[in-house]
């Protein structure tokens, strides 16, 4: 069996970025890939800097940073995925 992509969403606990990680869950479940990624949710402030991200809600695909400081919609989460 192939290993899991990685999906990290970075935040502080607030309201935003709980709302990004709820995106990712349902653009998964949406598009029935909850067994292809991992999701981490990462609120630990040394381990965002760690990532390079000064702004969050933050989203990281595999290493790639998608976003910073702004929410990706569920819309766009679907196609990306």
């Amino acid at each position: 069996m192939s290993e899991k992509k990685k999906i990290k969403v970075l935040g502080a606990g607030c309201k935003k970025c709980k709302k990004q990680l709820e995106y990712v869950q349902h653009a998964l479940r949406k598009k029935n890939k909850e067994n292809e990624y991992e999701i981490e949710y990462v609120t630990d402030p040394d381990k965002i800097a760690e990532e390079g991200i000064f702004l969050t809600p933050a989203l990281i695909i595999g290493d790639k940073v998608i976003s910073e400081g702004k929410i990706v919609s569920e819309n766009k989460l679907e196609k990306m995925l």
